[in-house]
């Protein structure tokens, strides 16, 4: 290997290899058609701000914290049995 340049005052070095075939464009069978790369490109995306807006936006049906109501006579029915 052979040092070629150095760049922005000597913080970069530039090398090169001899004997080295430039690289080329492969046409392989593997390669995606573009709807799936706009699905790799949008989904992720899209679904996290989908989650954002299922949780931040939308109102919940039913407070979690709201306070219970005791009927009137002040009973509840509750059935105490031990749990094991």
């Amino acid at each position: 290997m052979a040092e070629v340049d150095d760049l922005e005052d000597k913080t970069i070095t530039v090398w090169s290899k001899e004997n080295v075939a430039p690289a080329v464009p492969v046409n392989a069978p593997q390669i995606p058609p573009a709807w799936q790369g706009l699905m790799w490109g949008i989904f992720p995306m899209g679904s996290s701000l989908l989650a954002l807006v299922l949780v931040l936006v939308l109102p919940e049906r039913r407070d979690p914290w709201q306070e219970r109501t005791v009927p009137a006579d002040g009973q509840e029915n509750l059935v105490m049995e031990r749990v094991s």
